[in-house]
């Protein structure tokens, strides 16, 4: 069994790991849909020292069946897959990947230094003491022969670039990196090209094993394209901009092509571009981990591929004048699948129309396809109020899941969140697109209604447990000719932490815990696993509480007393009996029963719920009635003695701390939340009723 592209190489090792292939001994979903399988990957210490996310995501973990990860140091590593399937089982796969350090791969015979301030291209450039000098003479001598070859520039030096850089037929593996101390080498590209598909530093795919690491290339708005890599190459921690196209990965024959670490800023049209380069080829295997883009230019995009299993992981996209991120189709038989975005962080402007696309490039384009597209974990913005931001997502391909996402629309004027439609009258209307469990949340006005989800196609689209959160302007969740599955969608308060500072986690009290519907959605945006608690219920929207909800009561009313202290982790519960007389249960987190051992003195207790009429035969012993939660959710007061029996109160010590309660009354269940314990009254307020 293999379940990843390489399994032993020199750091810094880039690896893209696949749970879809056949060949990885995994489970294949019925119907080849792998979004109806939750796949999640842990790659232990892989990244150490460039552990930082931009994301702000951990970059030892990751989604779906395509996932890609740099081990930045040398070691042998377990990479862990566990799969979920959609009945819930569960499988997990172990793939050993052994990375191997660069002293010990690249010989001293063979590791190379450059000097511009102090070299000379008369030295054998084996020593810091004795450097090359120019970058055109250091990559002669790199690419002359087969790896294992480095090349090193003295860091807080700058280099004049006007040639290109081209070489076919070199096995690696290869490293262009830096020494000393400062900031990064910089190399100022002057070289301009002669033709739309000319590129400065120019690879074909059997130049393999290539590493650039840690430098700071600036480009000119002269050259067509700046850097492209052959098979299995990495472009690791580098700043890069200024270029009409930062990197192309071009040809089918490439595989394996890593971005990671890297910013990319001020290109006219792409970061990364990529593309098998013929209508009836693939690219296969390609991965974008942890890069920064900002300002593309033109009417293009930060990344547009038609690479089939890829993995856009853990970025930051910013500052586009267009759509940032495009998932190209190919034509039939063959299809753009397998595309993991996840854990991404897009920040919108009033350059971009699109944030996402998913299809076909054109209206008029002949049929093309795309598959089996992941969209999972990530945090979508509005970076200026007044920005015309269409949609976030157009979706125009099949087999796609979008889930445990925020969608944040405040700051925008107009639009929706997610279109569903075929691009154009030549290709097909999408099947098999599912919207769930995602947080949705605008606090400022637009033209008109704003729409969730518009389904323009005339397959249906299921949209479930999402959370759609409008202060000001009206909404609607579903919208369009196209048939829809919606089940248990909010739409009022949802009782987010912070949600004007943008934590939309969900506060104890919120109606979305354990309200959601059963969905193969197993883990929410934090990673927490779904359910969460002893009820064993879903909760709406893309943040699992953790705690869940307060399990089911059953069986006899219990009669207890207060003890003097008490586990202040534990759930308070309420329980009436079948003489309408109320008990008090304290329960651990796990629900066993705490050990109640001594009576202590209390008054009453004040319970703030939602008024209605009690039910009939309610007997509680309280100063005024009881009341419960009615659908119309309006405000009332109660006033709840706590008896050992029908005629004894139970008196309470003074305790300070948090709870959670839950009341049963005839059938109706009540919770509240965050009880405070006073000397002379516990108030809770409840906004929950299942």
């Amino acid at each position: 069994m293999a379940l990843a592209n390489r399994i032993t190489g020199v750091a810094p090792l880039a690896v893209i790991f696949d749970a879809a292939a056949p060949a990885s001994g995994t489970t294949q979903p019925t119907g080849g849909n792998y979004n109806l399988f939750d796949y999640r990957w842990n790659f232990g210490n892989a990244l150490s020292a460039p552990g930082a996310s931009h994301s702000g995501k951990s970059l030892s973990k990751a989604t779906g069946p395509i996932a890609a990860v740099v081990f930045d140091s040398s070691g042998t590593y377990s990479a862990t897959c566990t799969i979920t399937k959609e009945d819930g089982t569960t499988e997990t796969h172990t793939q050993v990947i052994t990375v191997t350090a660069q002293n010990a791969t690249y010989p001293a015979n063979q590791t190379y230094y450059v000097s511009n301030a102090t070299g000379s291209n008369a030295n054998d450039g084996l020593s810091p003491a004795a450097p090359f000098q120019t970058f055109d003479y250091a990559m002669t001598i790199l690419l002359a022969s087969n790896g294992p070859r480095r090349m090193l520039f003295n860091r807080g030096e700058n280099w004049t670039v006007s040639t290109a850089v081209a070489t076919t037929g070199k096995t690696g593996p290869f490293e262009i990196g830096a020494y000393g101390s400062g900031a990064n080498p910089i190399l100022n590209v002057t070289y301009s090209t002669v033709g739309p598909s000319d590129t400065w530093f120019n690879l074909t795919a059997d130049v393999t094993d290539l590493r650039i690491l840690d430098m700071n290339i600036k480009g000119n708005t002269s050259c067509e394209i700046g850097i492209e890599l052959g098979s299995y190459g990495l472009l690791y921690r580098n700043q890069i901009d200024s270029f009409v196209i930062a990197t192309q990965v071009y040809g089918a024959a490439k595989t394996g092509v890593v971005f990671a670490g890297n910013d990319f800023s001020n290109q006219v049209n792409y970061g990364v571009y990529a593309s098998s380069g013929a209508d009836l080829t693939t690219l296969d295997y390609l991965a974008l981990l942890n890069n920064k883009f900002t300002q593309a230019g033109g009417n293009q995009a930060h990344f547009r591929s038609y690479a089939c299993r890829s993995a856009v992981q853990s970025n930051v996209f910013g500052l586009c004048n267009s759509t940032m991120l495009r998932v190209m189709g190919l034509l039939p038989p063959l299809k753009t699948h397998l595309v993991c975005v996840t854990d991404n962080s897009f920040t919108a402007d009033g350059g971009t129309t699109w944030v996402m696309e998913l299809g076909p490039e054109g209206t008029a384009e002949y049929p093309r396809f795309v598959e089996n597209v992941l969209v999972e974990g990530n945090y979508f913005r509005i970076a200026t109020p007044g920005s015309a931001v269409s949609r976030f997502i157009e979706c125009w391909a099949s087999k796609v899941d979008v889930r445990n996402n925020i969608f944040d629309h405040s700051g925008a004027n107009w639009g929706g969140t997610i279109e569903v439609d075929r691009r154009g009258i030549n290709n097909p209307y999408p099947t098999e697109v599912r919207v769930h469990n995602n947080t949705v949340y605008r606090s400022t006005s637009a033209g008109g209604t704003w729409h969730f989800v518009e389904n323009n196609g005339i397959n249906s689209v299921s949209v479930q447990n999402n959370i759609v959160r409008s202060l000001i302007t009206s909404v609607n969740v579903t919208t369009g000719p196209g048939p829809v599955v919606t089940a248990t969608n909010y739409l009022l308060d949802p009782l987010f932490e912070n949600e004007s500072g943008g934590n939309f986690r969900l506060q104890p009290t919120s109606p979305c815990i354990d309200t959601g519907t059963t969905l193969p959605v197993w883990f929410d945006y934090d990673w927490t696993n779904r359910p969460a608690g002893p009820q064993l219920a879903w909760d709406i929207g893309a943040f699992e509480y953790p705690g869940g909800g307060i399990a089911p009561i059953t069986g006899s009313p219990e009669i207890v007393v207060l003890p003097e202290k008490v586990d202040l982790s534990g759930i308070l519960q309420i329980v009436q009996g079948s003489d309408y007389f109320l008990g008090l249960v304290l329960r651990d987190i796990d629900g066993t029963i705490v050990d109640l051992t001594a009576v202590v003195v209390a008054t009453d207790i004040q319970c703030e719920f939602r008024t209605a009429a009690l039910p009939t035969g309610v007997k509680t012993g309280c100063p005024v009635p009881l009341v419960y939660l009615d659908p119309l959710r309006t405000t009332g007061k109660i006033w709840l003695h706590l008896m050992r029996n029908e005629t004894e109160q139970v008196v309470g010590q003074v305790l300070a701390g948090r709870w959670d309660m839950e009341i049963t009354l005839n059938g109706y269940k009540y919770r509240a939340f965050e009880g405070n314990w006073s000397i002379d009254q516990l108030q809770v307020t409840t906004k929950y009723s299942s």
